[in-house]
Order: C-alpha cells, then structure tokens, then sequence
C-alpha cells in the first residue's frame, strides 16, 4: 500500500473488520463459553437454549390455551404477563438474547402466592395439559425456571443482547457520506 500523506504524516491503509459481524462472533463467543453448545436431539438436556426452545413450544401448541393458563394463574396479583416467545436459533443472532430477556422480565413477576409466574404457568401445564409429553415437559419447565445455572445463563444472555442492540443501532445508523440508514460508513 503507498503511504498518503495528509497534513504532512505518512499513513498507510488499514483492514478494518466488519464491526457489526465480528460483535455477533463475540455474543456467540461468550454465550458458547458460558453455557456451551447444545446437543442436537437431546431434547431433555439442561441448556438456557433448551429452555427457551421448550418454553416456545408448549405455548405455540396453544397459544390461546397458554395465554388462559398465565391469566388464570396471575388472578389476584393485580399484574399482567404477556406470553413473548422466539424460536431458539443456532446462529443467535439477536433473537435468543432477546428471548432470555423477555423469559427473565416473566420471571421477575410473581403471583399472587409469590411464585415466579413461569413456574406456576409451568406447573399449571404440567398438571393440566390434555398431551402427557407436553405434561412432561411443563414438569421440566416449571424445574428448569428455578434453577441457578439457568436464570444466570438467562441474565447473561440478555446484557450480551443488550450490547449487540446497542452496537446494532450504531452500525445501522446513516454514515457521514450517505443520508440512508443502512451499515454505518467507516
């Protein structure tokens, strides 16, 4: 590369990465480094992406069902819990953060007895649901929710996804020389 020379400094070109890509390599990085890979077909296992993925197929198999059974057991805590849910992706993107975020608020509210509203949605279904394999898998749920390792994992997932939106809103602001939003001009 030949030096251009401004204000009387010799300087040479610089590669510079693709910023927006190499940030969600760090998430996927750092989410793989705190819960590691899940096994493909193992349903069953005890993995923050597991969790979401079940959480997201018992209520998509009903969602009217599933929004009944969260208002049924939040009756008499004067609150709301608004059912959010993403399929898990592997490539993590943004959706998985987002959805151990929305699973973290839903746990945050609790019924009027003091249980985590996932829980007992979760105990709800597993005692109720006309499916005995969704039964069992509520049951997994409604233990998966209260576990330590998950909700950190959960915690971790949403301040990586807090800081893969905020990088994402700066890449995909307009650039000094374009006045269209798109990739942020470097």
């Amino acid at each position: 590369a030949v030096p251009i020379a401004r204000f009387g400094v010799g300087r040479g070109c610089i590669m510079f990465g693709d910023p927006y890509h190499d940030d969600n390599l760090i998430c996927n990085a750092a989410s793989t480094g705190l819960s590691g890979c899940p096994e493909k077909g193992n349903h069953r296992q005890v993995h923050p992406k597991q969790v979401c993925q079940s959480t997201h197929d018992l209520h998509t198999n009903g969602r009217g069902y599933s929004n009944w059974v969260m208002t049924t057991v939040m009756a008499g805590s004067g609150k709301k819990v608004k059912m959010r849910t993403a399929r898990q992706r592997d490539t993590r993107w943004i959706a998985d953060q987002r959805n151990c975020r929305w699973q973290m608020e839903n746990l945050a509210i609790h019924t009027a007895d003091g249980v985590p509203s996932l829980v007992a949605w979760a105990v709800f279904m597993s005692n109720n649901h006309k499916s005995s394999d969704y039964r069992r898998i509520a049951a997994e749920l409604a233990t998966w929710y209260q576990m330590k390792p998950v909700i950190l994992a959960f915690i971790f997932e949403g301040v990586l996804g807090e800081y893969f939106e905020r990088s994402m809103y700066y890449h995909c602001r307009k650039g000094a020389l374009g006045n269209r939003p798109g990739f942020r001009m470097l």
